[in-house]
């Protein structure tokens, strides 16, 4: 089995929770989250996300997600 993890960045508008500056590249200055998501490679089957403020860098918690795999 291949498990694909991937991160997405999602602008917000307003004074979000968790929101923060970070890696923005649509829309540079505003606050997003940054999610990671867990997929099995072969199927495309969810598995595993996790919400995450928008300054993270795309493989922080990478290494939590395969321990709990």
């Amino acid at each position: 089995m291949t498990l694909d993890l991937d991160s997405h960045v999602k602008t917000v508008y307003g004074n979000q929770q968790l929101a923060s500056n970070g890696y923005n590249p649509k829309n540079l200055g505003r606050k997003s989250y940054h999610p990671l998501f867990c997929f099995i490679g072969e199927t495309r089957d969810f598995l595993w996300g996790r919400f995450r403020p928008g300054n993270r860098y795309s493989g922080h918690g990478a290494a939590s997600v395969l321990g709990g795999v």
